[in-house]
């Protein structure tokens, strides 16, 4: 019973989540998507994060037209928000949402079918050079999809693809957060991947030594580690 609470994450797991199968179940797999809205809302520190370090810095010139990617943006819960909140500032703003799996992105064009400031494409973050160059960059829990390989050959791609900043948000591996979210989602997040995926996903986050570790490979040090509340690692960089 202790490990079911606490498991040992002391090595990065590299097992796949289910909803990243192609042949996962499709029900389950949207229902995910649509339960990833309340966890994005209560956890992931992402719209404060976005309004902190992309709000502030669009109001220095309010006036521009300003263009974002978001990666993995699943059913573009966060991209809506922020766009609305751009919105009621008077800020213009142009989102591109990027994710790899068709049913995905079905259900996220039925969701944005009356925003046209949003256009959404069924891409990868392995295929950013056929894309133009956007002023932000933004991923939520995209990071720890990968192997660190992969992710030492994306993050420069996504700097060259930044002209102003890019805020990578994802997960500490941390047991009291796998103890805490195995207790939430057990209580309130049913029929879906988000109680075995979330669980592995934290399982496949980041210590700050490792993303640490990352960063200092890279030429350009303006790319920051940001700590938030709750167990948040995010890249930062302002260019």
């Amino acid at each position: 019973m202790i490990n079911f609470f606490f498991p040992d994450i002391t090595t990065r797991s590299d097992e796949p989540e289910l909803m990243d199968r192609l042949d996962s179940n499709e029900e389950k797999l949207i229902r995910t998507v649509e339960q990833f809205k309340l966890l994005n809302f209560l956890f992931t520190c992402s719209r404060s994060l976005m309004k902190t370090y992309f709000y502030t810095d669009m109001m220095r010139c309010p006036g521009e037209k300003y263009t974002l990617l978001d990666i993995g943006a699943g059913g573009c819960d966060l991209a809506l928000r922020f766009l609305q909140f751009t919105k009621k500032k008077k800020i213009t703003l142009r989102l591109t949402c990027l994710d790899s799996d068709p049913r995905i992105i079905t259900y996220a064009r039925q969701k944005c079918q009356n925003f046209p400031e949003i256009e959404i494409l069924q891409s990868s973050a392995h295929d950013l050079a056929q894309l133009p160059d956007f002023d932000y960059i933004f991923a939520n829990h995209f990071l720890h999809h990968l192997s660190f390989n992969d992710i030492r050959k994306i993050i420069p791609q996504i700097y060259r693809k930044t002209k102003k900043a890019f805020l990578l948000n994802d997960l500490k591996r941390s047991r009291i957060s796998y103890a805490g979210y195995t207790i939430f989602t057990g209580l309130f997040l049913h029929n879906s991947f988000l109680f075995n995926d979330g669980r592995l996903s934290i399982k496949k986050g980041f210590t700050y030594k490792e993303l640490e570790t990352i960063v200092e490979n890279f030429s350009n040090p303006n790319i920051a580690i940001l700590k938030k509340i709750p167990s948040r690692l995010i890249l930062y960089c302002q260019k």
